[in-house]
């Protein structure tokens, strides 16, 4: 597992209570955490927005960039194995979420080939996902190709 943060730590123990462990530069809030503690304050986060969501309505305003977060640091282990990045899934690239018992449902469409020094390989596709936070996996329930009415953010 990758342990990261966006801001580094000037603390070398962790800083929630009764823990001394190292810290392993890892930020949240201003403050200092062991590997176990950021993880659970990360995801934390994430599931109290997924609580307050409800079912049949919008999608709580942080929930995409925790959620992309967390991919992007490596506690949804097959998040970077689907080339997702933090960019693509807490952007504009994302849509449709519904909540789901465990975490939620989206679609992306996907460009393949579509990186800078890759020749472009084929038809956009439409892939929807299934997030399940609780056994923290990415899964891949449906793909089709892209229609000229879906939405395409990179055109």
């Amino acid at each position: 597992m990758t342990y990261s943060s966006s801001r580094q730590c000037g603390e070398p123990t962790c800083q929630f209570p009764g823990c001394n462990d190292p810290t392993y530069y890892n930020s949240y809030d201003g403050k200092c955490y062991c590997p176990k503690h950021y993880e659970s304050l990360l995801f934390g986060e994430l599931t109290n927005l997924h609580r307050q969501w409800q079912p049949a309505g919008d999608l709580p305003d942080r929930f995409k960039y925790w959620l992309a977060r967390l991919g992007d640091e490596g506690f949804f282990p097959n998040f970077k194995e689907n080339s997702f990045r933090k960019t693509k899934v807490g952007g504009n690239r994302t849509r449709n979420f519904k909540k789901t018992t465990n975490g939620c449902t989206f679609e992306i469409t996907r460009h393949p080939g579509a990186i800078p020094y890759e020749p472009y390989l084929g038809q956009a596709t439409v892939q929807t996902w299934e997030v399940d936070i609780l056994l923290k996996q990415f899964n891949l329930i449906s793909e089709r190709d892209k229609v000229d009415s879906d939405p395409d953010p990179e055109t």
